[in-house]
């Protein structure tokens, strides 16, 4: 039994709507994966940006982070691998991913 949604195609079943709601977030952070610049986690002077005071779309992206345990400072940030990302997207053929 297929349900309609109002305010979409009728061709539109609830099923498939919920699946794109809870595939939403999940491009979104692929997408994020797929376009992080390492750059984006240092400062002018090199180095690392606290965190708390990264973007979204930046955070997203990181891996794993390395602290001192002296000093409490990072000392390294590991991305996720941005090409894997980019073969998931070009797999789903979303977004134009090259």
């Amino acid at each position: 039994m297929s349900t309609a949604v109002a305010g979409y195609p009728a061709e539109w079943e609830e099923s498939e709507l919920l699946a794109l709601i809870w595939a939403g977030p999940l491009f979104k952070e692929l997408i994020y994966i797929a376009n992080a610049d390492a750059a984006d986690l240092r400062d002018e002077t090199g180095e690392f940006i606290p965190i708390h005071k990264l973007p979204r779309h930046v955070t997203a992206a990181i891996a794993g982070i390395k602290m001192d345990k002296d000093t409490g400072r990072i000392t390294d940030i590991e991305l996720w691998p941005a090409e894997k990302a980019r073969g998931t997207l070009r797999r789903l053929k979303c977004f134009g991913a090259a």
